[in-house]
């Protein structure tokens, strides 16, 4: 029966015809009933075979990668904890440095057409095979040996948001390898990081130098430079984040992560580090006497090769040698490699360049270190407790022969204690040589070294970083301040007496403040000893006479952190009170041991009181304010340079009490003031308080000027009155302030004090052009968080006076 039969059937109401389509329904499900259960018996093949293409798809897809130089097949791979992921292997990140390419920087590679397998480890760069007796890459040696490999947990098309771990490996720069075996990332896959290793070049053919530009050296630094690069525009690629990928080392590789941290060329590829069993300073992790090993090593290829032959000659002749030669006579150089190493610092590793554009290190390491020319990114530093435990069978093996070695070296240094000596301490007299050498021997057994190695270098250590710490180079010059400790047992770091202005006298006095000059040297900033001419009895707190002085304008800086750690804390401007009549930045009185320990940089400072800082003729001649001016200059430096201690230039808060509070307000309303801060407190006083202003300007000037001088002339001119100040003694000018007027405090509590802020006229430099109440009135306030509190024993210092 045909289908339009049947449903010509169907569609005629009749019982006849009723029936029969139920019966022909009924067939209908029987048959693709029947048919669902035979083809159930294959459905589970036909969804492993389903599954097993779309994993293939899905493979497919994961492994081949397009970058801008051309297309990678990867290959998927799965990690000893049975994690999947992506391998891309042997990916050219640089030229083969062969031919006119040896003993130079390398260059990127040329893009490729067609589809580039990547998906294992063949080539092994030139090497010292037996250096630490842990593999044999004899057999994959070869000058063509710059390729990275990538490992990734996510499907390489997924798009970038992974960290990376961009590692390097170690083994002194003579040898090592990026292998799979040795260096996989199994146990980091499961942590969803991506991991890079790469090859660079070693021994010689990394780090010959002649000391000048024609083989300047670091090649194999420059070939890391050059592998992070590529990370930097590739990683996406592959699923990571160019802005997260942490450089981490080992050994030599460990070594080299200290030197990208003080490397121009590295600046911006990464944003942490990490250094494991090996720092910058490790004694094999430099070379000195670059020209002789480079000349050296000629010698050793060409027994007739001139010693004194020019770099130039010497490239040339280097180049026409095979890289399986070069790289043969390290084993013999120098007699016993070790030779050197353990004194002298090690052939062919980094070395110090000529000053020049692609320069990788031009600065000795220790002198980068102690200058803070490093990149500050978060390090890690860390040894593990089984150091080089892999070499144990092959060190017991030969340990008798070398004990017997150092024996013989034992006596030739008891012999000559000027042995101990390195090149590198320029020392030149004989005599002092021996008395240095036999203060070095001294060190060892019996020395403290023999019964407390631990505590021996962990003094060294802690004085390292102390002086790391406590040096900090700012645009204007050098600064060493001093480790302290807080009352809360907190080690803070403490920086006193740092100039942030001229010394405001001779023709500076009743003048804006002036940034300093540039030093030359470090400048010492461990204790504060000056303080500003001021009304020593006014509140009965501190006696400073002893060091009053004009030249006072100095600030204080107390950080938590390690001050060449960058720039992220939170930062505390205070502004001491005492009616614009007294008060210093002292440690006793302000110090920050309450707020170290919340990981808050604390700045205190000097400013001008009295009628030094604050006496004005109401006019453009001594328009007044210097003090507050004292304090936007202050300002001024911290958002300057406080990334240097360890503060963040956008986290400032401005902070005082009484007339620090006050001055704290009019900061508020001074345009001199706008952007220089980010939130206020005012504590136990405002700017409306009746003792933070002045009033009677020029009457107050000229009776100080009577009182000083009782024949000069009230009705005199501001020129006048100004030439007259300028000759008095700062001491005869803050002793009158002790008379004026007849009680000080008749005038405080009913007409403002004298020698407090003004309004001056308007012109350029005014702090403060506005009534106070006006300008809270007309919102002419700097709007940010403020916090404004008194506290519940005000002024319980003067309570026995």
């Amino acid at each position: 029966m045909s289908g339009s039969k049947i449903c010509r059937i169907l569609r005629e109401p009749t019982l006849y015809n009723l029936t029969l389509g139920i019966v022909i329904i009924v067939i209908l499900v029987l048959i693709l009933k029947q048919g669902y259960i035979s083809g159930n018996k294959t459905d589970t093949t036909y969804g492993k075979d389903n599954q097993k293409a779309n994993n293939e798809l899905i493979e497919d897809i994961c492994t081949l990668v397009k970058l801008p130089d051309g297309k990678l097949r990867g290959r998927k791979a799965i990690s000893s904890r049975n994690i999947e992921f992506y391998a891309f292997q042997q990916i050219p990140y640089a030229m083969p440095p062969i031919g006119k390419l040896r003993f130079e920087d390398p260059v990127p590679p040329e893009k490729w057409d067609g589809i580039l397998n990547v998906t294992k480890n063949t080539k092994t760069c030139f090497q010292f095979i037996n250096f630490l007796h842990v593999h044999d890459w004899r057999e994959s040696q070869t000058e063509d040996c710059l390729y990275l490999n990538v490992y990734t947990p996510v499907c390489a098309s997924s798009g970038g948001s992974l960290a990376v771990m961009f590692y390097i490996y170690g083994s002194g720069y003579l040898s090592g390898a990026s292998d799979y075996d040795l260096f996989g990332p199994d146990h980091l896959m499961e942590n969803g990081v991506i991991v890079v290793t790469f090859n660079n070049r070693l021994g010689p053919l990394g780090f010959l130098s002649t000391g000048d530009n024609v083989i300047p050296g670091n090649y194999g630094m420059k070939d890391q430079v050059l592998a992070l690069k590529w990370v930097n525009r590739n990683i996406h690629y592959f699923g990571g984040d160019p802005n997260r990928i942490s450089i981490v080392g080992h050994s030599s590789g460990a070594a080299s992560v200290g030197l990208h941290l003080m490397s121009k060329l590295s600046r911006g590829l990464y944003n942490s580090a990490v250094c494991q069993s090996g720092t910058s300073l490790s004694s094999w992790s430099y070379q000195l006497n670059y020209k002789r090993n480079a000349h050296h090593l000629a010698v050793l290829l060409d027994s007739s090769f001139n010693k004194n032959a020019s770099s130039e000659e010497l490239l040339k002749f280097l180049r026409t040698v095979p890289a399986e030669e070069i790289d043969s006579v390290v084993h013999n150089f120098p007699k016993s490699l070790l030779d050197q190493m353990d004194v002298q610092g090690w052939p062919f590793t980094p070395a110090i360049e000529p000053d020049h554009e692609k320069a990788f290190l031009t600065e000795n390491m220790y002198s980068a270190i102690q200058e803070g020319h490093m990149d500050r990114v978060p390090l890690l530093i860390g040894i593990v407790s089984e150091e080089a435990f892999t070499k144990y069978d092959s060190v017991t093996s030969v340990l008798s022969e070398r004990v017997e070695k150092w024996k013989d070296a034992a006596r030739t240094l008891d012999e000559d204690s000027a042995s101990m000596v390195l090149d590198n301490m320029n020392i030149v007299d004989e005599t002092e040589k021996k008395r240095i050498g036999e203060a070095i021997r001294n060190l060892y057994p019996p020395g403290p070294f023999a019964n407390d190695l631990g505590k021996t270098v962990k003094k060294a250590n802690n004085e390292l970083i102390e002086d790391i710490c406590t040096l900090v180079k700012l645009p204007d010059g050098k600064l060493r301040g001093r480790k302290a400790i807080s009352s809360r047992n907190i080690e803070f770091y403490a920086f006193q007496q740092i100039p942030y202005a001229m010394p405001p006298i001779g023709k500076l006095r009743f003048e804006d403040p002036v940034p300093p000059e540039k030093w030359d040297g470090i400048l010492n900033v461990t204790k504060n000893t000056k303080t500003c001419f001021q009304f020593i009895n006014f509140l009965h707190v501190y006696d400073w006479r002893e060091s009053q002085t004009e030249d006072c304008l100095y600030l204080n800086v107390y950080t938590p952190v390690c001050a060449s750690s960058g720039g992220s804390l939170a930062v505390m401007f205070y502004i001491y009170g005492s009616g614009y009549l007294s008060g210093a930045s002292d440690y006793d009185l302000f110090g920050p041991d309450h707020l170290m320990k919340n990981g808050v940089i604390v700045v205190t400072f000097n400013y001008r009181l009295g009628p030094l800082g604050f006496l004005s003729t109401g006019d453009n001649v001594i328009p007044g304010n210097y003090g507050m001016k004292d304090q936007v200059l202050a300002l001024k430096w911290v958002n300057r340079n406080i990334l240097y201690f360890g503060g963040d230039p956008n986290r400032i808060s401005i902070v005082g009490h009484s007339s620090g509070a006050a001055s704290v307000g009019l900061h508020l309303m001074s345009k001199l003031s706008r952007g220089l801060y980010n939130s206020a407190v005012c504590q136990s006083g405002t700017s409306l308080s009746s003792w933070s202003y002045q009033l009677n300007y020029k009457r107050n000037a000229h009776h100080l000027a009577v009182l000083l001088d009782s024949s000069f002339n009230k009705n005199a001119s501001s020129e006048e009155l100004l030439k007259f100040l300028r000759t008095v003694p700062a001491e005869e000018i803050d002793s009158v302030v002790h008379n004026f007027p007849k009680s000080l405090l008749d005038q405080m509590d009913v007409q403002g004090w004298p020698f407090t802020p003004a309004i001056e006229p308007d012109h350029e430099k005014a702090f403060l052009t506005e009534n106070m109440y006006s300008a809270i009135q007309e919102g002419h306030m700097d709007r940010v968080p403020l916090l404004i509190g008194i506290v519940s024993e005000e002024a319980f210092t003067k309570y026995d006076s």
